[in-house]
């Protein structure tokens, strides 16, 4: 055996600041030093005869596996020990690194990936104005109803219709009474008068009164995030557009896709993330207003902070350089988002402001009646881009919208002779049309003889006459006469 000679290893931890520099200098000191190098050995090192070669070669790979698992388990502690120390960093050491990584080694440059001189990049160039589409393109004039069933179409009604009444099915099977009108299959005309009810409601505040009260003389391998926003952004697509959204939703999986999409997107991040470096965390020892970047090709990650030992984090893929708003004093990034993220909270506002929603503990309602609010808004929105259309407060809109939903179930229940006198002449009245204009008013007789209401059931008394007022079969024992004067005072 030789001489044991002094150990040559070094080393170094893979986070510690400039330890890219450190690794150069010792592999240049290496390659001046080849020689004696390679005549160095280690103490465990030992020189073999050629008849055990063999046994050799086997003992060195199990060796190697060996050495491999204890390096690997060495690199865990030191990266576990790294997280936790560069938290505690001060933000001078930050500044002189190159990288970032986080914690599943998610790789961030600290300088950009190019070098753009503006602010506004080739991808966030919209190509396509927006505006009204072909499928709505009316003409220059258009009316409430019209415009809202653009947004909620027939086939949306349909689909509610058929789980309606699938659902009214389920329900009229555990009654003996299948009749009853409460189970009836609902159609189109009842659900826009049903609609036009929920537009009453939150035009005059009342969609939390009770109804009586109302009624007295709106890719499944992604995560849930990620889908919903790839379905509510498919039509987006390659129109490089920039999506704006809040943490629920931000991740480097959805920015990747939707960057491959044609959109650009920024949001804000969960600090839970693993692709975030500990350096980008909250941290006390980083001063309020200052900000760490890291770069991708793609994405930048930024961390400013706002306040004392607080630290917000954004992920952008339509920005690619550093810089700040001078008269904000804070990062472009955080201004865009504030100015983008206004669509949101506006939408909200104004769903608030006539608002259908009502207290129920059922979700599917809940997303109804959310769906309409947010239609008649967007309704509203089309019914100004249209030129001859007069200018109207939202309000007006509302109010006529829910009335060209209701006037379709108004005009057949004003023809209905089995509701009371008085309740069919003021839906004449709502709908402004004289008592004559009603066909049902003036039928005397039946074409086909049915029972007499009065009479008991199994003396089967048929008739074609009707009473003047209800319009009810009654045969001629059971009839009062009456003048044609008095029949006008009734």
């Amino acid at each position: 055996m030789m001489d044991e000679q002094p150990s040559t290893s070094k080393k170094v931890k893979l986070c510690d600041p400039g330890y890219e520099e450190q690794l150069m200098k010792w592999y240049e000191e290496l390659g001046s030093d080849c020689s004696d190098i390679e005549a160095d050995c280690d103490e465990n090192h030992v020189i073999l005869d050629s008849e055990h070669e063999a046994d050799s070669e086997t003992s060195s790979e199990v060796e190697e596996e060996t050495n491999e698992i204890n390096r690997e388990r060495e690199n865990e502690e030191m990266l576990e020990e790294e997280d936790s120390r560069e938290i505690e960093d001060s933000d001078g050491e930050n500044d002189n690194k190159k990288y970032y990584y986080g914690k599943n080694r998610y790789k961030w440059s600290s300088e950009p990936a190019t070098s753009i001189r503006g602010r506004r990049a080739q991808e966030n160039i919209v190509v396509k104005l927006p505006g009204l589409r072909p499928a709505a393109n009316l003409g220059s004039k258009a009316d409430p109803l019209t415009v809202w069933k653009l947004l909620f179409s027939d086939e949306v009604c349909d689909i509610i219709l058929t789980w309606t009444n699938k659902k009214i099915g389920q329900e009229r099977s555990k009654y003996d009474r299948k009749t009853s009108p409460t189970l009836k299959d609902l159609d189109k005309i009842e659900l826009y008068a049903f609609l036009g009810l929920l537009a009453f409601t939150s035009l005059f505040k009342s969609n939390n009164e009770s109804i009586s009260t109302l009624f007295a003389t709106n890719d499944k391998k992604y995560s849930k995030p990620t889908q919903a926003v790839l379905y509510l952004t498919k039509p987006l697509y390659h129109t490089n557009r920039s999506v704006t959204f809040d943490n629920w939703f931000t991740s480097i999986e959805l920015v990747k896709i939707l960057k491959e999409r044609g959109l650009t997107c920024i949001g804000t991040l969960k600090k839970n993330k693993k692709e975030i470096p500990p350096a980008f965390l909250p941290n006390k020892n980083r001063e309020v207003g200052t900000s760490l970047y890291g770069f991708t090709r793609d994405i930048t990650i930024l961390s400013y902070v706002p306040k004392k030992n607080k630290a917000v984090i954004l992920l952008s893929s339509s920005h690619h350089h550093k810089g700040d708003d001078l008269n904000l004093k804070k990062p472009y990034i955080i201004t865009d988002y504030n100015f983008t993220k206004g669509g949101v909270d506006a939408l909200d506002e104004k769903c608030a402001k006539f608002s259908c929603n009502r207290r129920t503990c059922r979700w599917p309602m809940a997303i109804f009646y959310q769906l309409f609010d947010i239609s008649t808004v967007n309704a509203y929105i089309m019914y100004e881009s249209y030129r001859d259309n007069n200018l109207l407060q939202r309000s007006v809109f509302l109010e006529k919208l829910a009335f060209q939903l209701v006037t379709p179930e108004l005009e057949r229940r004003s023809t209905n002779p089995y509701i009371q006198r008085n309740l069919r002449l003021t839906i004449l009245r709502i709908l402004d049309k004289p008592e004559g204009e009603n066909p049902q008013t003036k039928l005397e007789k039946l074409e086909k003889r049915k029972n007499c209401f009065l009479c008991l059931y199994k003396l089967k008394r048929r008739t074609a006459y009707l009473c003047f007022n209800c319009q009810k079969p009654i045969c001629l024992e059971c009839a009062k006469k009456m003048c044609p004067e008095c029949t006008q005072n009734i």
